[in-house]
Parts: C-alpha cells; sequence; structure tokens
C-alpha cells in the first residue's frame, strides 16, 4: 500500500506541476502520445525499458559457464504528454514498462540439453524529460522487483527465502548531450523506498558513437560504453561495451545489432552479487529518435 501511494504521488506531482504551462493561448503547443522521446533511450543499459535479445558465453568468476546465456528484454516508453515550449525546447510525461528475463541453455550429455528461465525483473518508471537543443533531462521514478523462476528454485534446492534488495523504488536524474556524432550522458540516483535494505546510492554514465555510412543511406555504425556504480555492489563499476550497426528509417522504429562485452556484477535478479563476464551479440528494436 505504501509503494502505491508513494508511485501515485510523485505522478501526480509530475503531472500537476506542467499543467500550468498548458494554460491560456499555448493549447497548440501540446501534444500528445507522439512518437519517439526528449530523452533517447540508453540502448547498452541492461536495464532500459525496451525490446531486446542477446546471445552470450558467461564467465563466473573466471570459470566459464556451460552452455548459452539468453537474456530476453521486453519493454516500452511512451510519451503522454508533451509541451513545445519553443523550436529549440520542449517538456514531456512518459511512462515506461518492461520485463527482463534470462534464459540458459546448458548441454547435458551428448544429445541432450537442458533449457530454462532463470529469473524475471519488472520495472515500470514514470517519467519528466526536458529538451533544449542538444541537451535532454530525464527526472524519472521507478518500481524494480525480481523474481527466480520455479525451474531454478526447483533445481537448485532454494528453500529459504529471497533477499528483498532488488524490490525497490529509485529516483533517479539523468542528463545527456548530444555533440555531432557523440552522446555523453550521466546521472545519480537514490533509493526512496522507506526503510530499504538495499544501499541507497548509484551512478550511471556513459557515451554513443553513431556515424552514417553516406553509400548506405540507412546503415549507420555505432559504438558505445555503459557504465553503472552501484553503493550496493561497494562500487564496483558494472561496464558494458559494444559496436556494430544500426539500420532502418531513424524517423521510426529500427534495428541495432551489436557485438558486446559486458564485465561486472550481474545486471538482473536476486543473482546480483555474481561478479561474471560476459561476450555475445545483441539485437535491439530501437524507437524513433527525434532529429
Amino acid at each position: 500500500m505504501m509503494k502505491l501511494k508513494t508511485i501515485s504521488l510523485l505522478f501526480t506531482f509530475s503531472i500537476t506541476s506542467v499543467i500550468p504551462l498548458f494554460s491560456g493561448d499555448d493549447s497548440t503547443k501540446v501534444s500528445f502520445l507522439d512518437r519517439g522521446s526528449y530523452f533517447e533511450q540508453i540502448i547498452l543499459d541492461p536495464t532500459e525499458s525496451q525490446i531486446s535479445g542477446s546471445l552470450l558465453k558467461l564467465w563466473n568468476k573466471n570459470e566459464e559457464n556451460k552452455g548459452i546465456y539468453i537474456p530476453a528484454n521486453i519493454g516500452f516508453q511512451q510519451s503522454l504528454m508533451r509541451y513545445h515550449i519553443n523550436e529549440k525546447s520542449g517538456l514531456e510525461i512518459a511512462v515506461a514498462g518492461a520485463v527482463f528475463t534470462q534464459f540458459t541453455i546448458k548441454k547435458l550429455e551428448e544429445n541432450t540439453y537442458l533449457g530454462e528461465m532463470v529469473n524475471a525483473d519488472y520495472k515500470v518508471s514514470f517519467l519528466t524529460n526536458y529538451r533544449y537543443r542538444s541537451l535532454s533531462l530525464r527526472l524519472r521514478f521507478f518500481h524494480k522487483s525480481s523474481h527466480l523462476s520455479d525451474d531454478y528454485i526447483l533445481r537448485n534446492g532454494i528453500t529459504g527465502p529471497n533477499p528483498g534488495t532488488l524490490n525497490y523504488e529509485q529516483l533517479d536524474l539523468t542528463g545527456s548531450y548530444q555533440f555531432r556524432d557523440f552522446r555523453i550522458y550521466g546521472g545519480l540516483g537514490m533509493v526512496i523506498t522507506p526503510n530499504a535494505v538495499r544501499a541507497p546510492f548509484s551512478s550511471q554514465f556513459g557515451f554513443f558513437f553513431r556515424k552514417n555510412e553516406k553509400k548506405v543511406e540507412k546503415v549507420r555504425f555505432i559504438c558505445g560504453a555503459d557504465i553503472k556504480i552501484f553503493q550496493e555492489n561497494n562500487y564496483a563499476p558494472n561496464i558494458r561495451t559494444g559496436l556494430g550497426i544500426e539500420f532502418g528509417n531513424p524517423d521510426k522504429s529500427h534495428l541495432g545489432l551489436l557485438l558486446e562485452y559486458y564485465n561486472g556484477h550481474l545486471p538482473y535478479s536476486v543473482l546480483e552479487y555474481n561478479k561474471v563476464s560476459w561476450l555475445g551479440v545483441s539485437l535491439f528494436l530501437e524507437r524513433s529518435r527525434i532529429q
């Protein structure tokens, strides 16, 4: 009940804080359910609300895990209300949601394979985004919860309760600046759940490079790195890097294909205390971008 009240209050505050902007003769500057976002998605963030899937080889404490690790994410972000202040700036209210699932396929015998779902994380976000020219700001409130799968619990003989460190609410502020083909971003977050078990502070920063191929109009080279640091994990950096191609019309939903490497704590589930590395390929469905 306390969580629902907190979510309702924050969302109501976000809406009521911008309603005065929509009064008077400015109704033509208001639009609803627009495509894209004033704050472009961070595709290298493992917990971004987006659609993506990966085929990865996983190492745990320098020991190779036999089999394939398959994170599969289903997410969305939708602008609810957008206020076009002028040609250079605007403000919007948006919502986002995602389910992050993790699967493994392991070889048991010569012709026998075991596939199982390991975990599912759920995330619901409310966002207030602001954009001025090449600068974007995102104020985000989200709830996140994590649940081990029944198969994983039974096969590993888990009988005790799971820790509640991944069931929490967080408020964060992230800034992003686009300079020609480069985008840099950074931000800070704090867990605001009363009496939370989880340590409160976190930060995120990184860069993303996108270069159009002149010979092929709808193909772009992309690369970047995303770094997350959590007090919960003693401030050890979690680093995800990737390079690949992006193809399709950027004004519409389009695809990105990346060869990626990750080193850090598992970004998903109550198993996040495991320090891992992975290498593999990922496919993303990217949202339309506001040029």
